[in-house]
């Protein structure tokens, strides 16, 4: 097989020898371990590597694409006239653009798990230590449900005619406990992952006891009372609310009338507590990045500013159908993406927001979000655990309830952001925060 760089110079040359302007190839290549172990034994384990390669050409304003895994000189007109054929027969109003690469670059220091000490870990030693554990810490432990490893390395690289010339590397670890636990009359579940960038994530004793100690608060659980009320949403669960409503925020999804927040730029959209923030340059952030899928530079930005809406996301298409320039949030589309996206703490911590709202429920799960929210309308019906709060203190566990709720409302009703702000495995971090006003009901 050519190595990629002379093959990704080959098919240059044969767009050029085509009179074809402007091209852009894009590769990647992946590799990845799983690990899982059931009753001390490998119950699976695999590995796998990757690699394609995207080639585009631009004619005429649109961008046509053909992707290959095969990296034989003989593919490479195939690969071209596909690509131009695309092109040709694509069919939308907006226009398409390569990067040249102009504008400053951010060094970054991305996520990163600690691979030194990662190499040195026994990972099926590791894992059935945790399973072992699970099972004595508790006596209401019933069953453990999965104990898993991954990990994956990624390198891309973009390369165009116009000048760009850009690669990136990522290596990600992941162990995850989950497991379940019985009262004798009900069984509840719980777990807990790391991702391998603090000491504390080496140590079986840590993830055994969070993961233990998620199932059986859950025990001894009440039914709810249905009705109205306030709502403290842990950091972990509006971490993902967030995230499953991040869309609304899309350039192309406020062009397309899928957003209610279409012509509010400059207009409060939410409570004066919140501010809303996409920073592909955070320090050790799990989607920290130079650069997007489009290769224009990387920028911090507040999305909402103190409940006032100050920008979409774009890339470069519907940058140019708005006359603005692109956010850095580009896909190579006509959707946009996110980064490290999250909620700017305030001061309070969570026992302070129970304080504050008295009486009410504590959500720490929202289940089936990517399925549940409708943009259009904004309304939301999804299932939910938690714990009442009674008198300003967390109390009984609940059993599995339903909450009703506008997502626009929602992020008008913020009466208090917390200071607790996480990011659990995950891009998508939020402190907890205190919503007034959502239905609930018994599941």
């Amino acid at each position: 097989m050519m190595l990629i760089g002379a093959f990704i110079d080959k098919l240059f040359a044969e767009a050029e020898k085509r009179g074809i302007a402007e091209y852009q190839a894009v590769y990647s290549e992946s590799e990845s371990f799983d690990l899982q172990l059931f009753r001390q034994k490998i119950d699976r384990q695999s590995g796998s590597r990757s690699c394609g390669l995207t080639f585009a050409v631009r004619i005429n304003g649109k961008i046509g694409r053909f992707y290959s895994e095969c990296f034989a000189e003989r593919d490479i007109p195939l690969i071209v006239s596909e690509a131009a054929g695309n092109a040709a027969n694509m069919e939308c109003e907006e226009n398409f653009f390569f990067y040249d690469g102009h504008g400053a670059y951010e060094t970054v220091r991305p996520y990163c798990p600690d691979t030194e000490r990662l190499g040195r870990l026994d990972k099926v030693a590791f894992l059935a230590e945790l399973e072992k554990k699970a099972y004595a810490a508790d006596s209401r432990v019933s069953n453990v449900v999965s104990v898993s490893y991954h990990e994956r390395f990624s390198r891309r690289i973009m390369r165009n005619s116009l000048g760009l010339d850009l690669q990136a590397e990522r290596k990600t670890a992941r162990a995850g406990l989950w497991l379940s636990a019985t009262d004798g009359h009900s069984v509840k579940s719980g777990g807990y992952a790391v991702m391998f960038d603090k000491p504390e994530d080496f140590e079986t004793d840590t993830i055994v006891f969070r993961a233990v100690e998620d199932a059986v608060s859950r025990l001894n659980a009440e039914d709810i009372v249905s009705g109205k009320m306030p709502v403290v949403f842990k950091n972990t669960a509006f971490a993902d609310f967030i995230e499953a409503i991040s869309g609304i925020f899309c350039a192309y999804e406020a062009d397309s009338d899928k957003s209610r927040l279409k012509g509010k730029i400059g207009m409060p959209v939410a409570s004066p507590k919140l501010t809303l923030i996409d920073d592909p340059l955070l320090d050790g952030g799990y989607a920290t990045a130079a650069f997007d899928d489009e290769g224009v530079p990387a920028k911090y930005k507040e999305i909402i500013k103190d409940g006032v809406l100050k920008t979409f996301l774009f890339g470069l298409s519907m940058a140019d159908k708005y006359k603005c320039a692109s956010t850095g949030n580009g896909t190579g589309g006509l959707a946009s993406r996110i980064f490290n996206y999250y909620v700017k703490p305030g001061d309070k911590d969570a026992d302070r927001l129970f304080e504050e709202m008295g009486s009410g429920i504590c959500v720490d799960r929202l289940n089936g979000l990517g399925v549940a929210v409708d943009t259009v309308s904004g309304n939301l019906s999804v299932a939910a655990e938690g714990f009442l709060v009674r008198n300003g203190k967390k109390a009984a566990a609940l059993n599995q309830f339903t909450i009703a709720c506008n997502i626009y409302d929602v992020l008008k009703n913020i009466r208090e952001v917390g200071n607790d702000l996480t990011f659990y495995c995950s891009s998508s971090g939020s402190p907890s925060v205190l919503v007034d006003g959502i239905t609930v009901a018994g599941a």
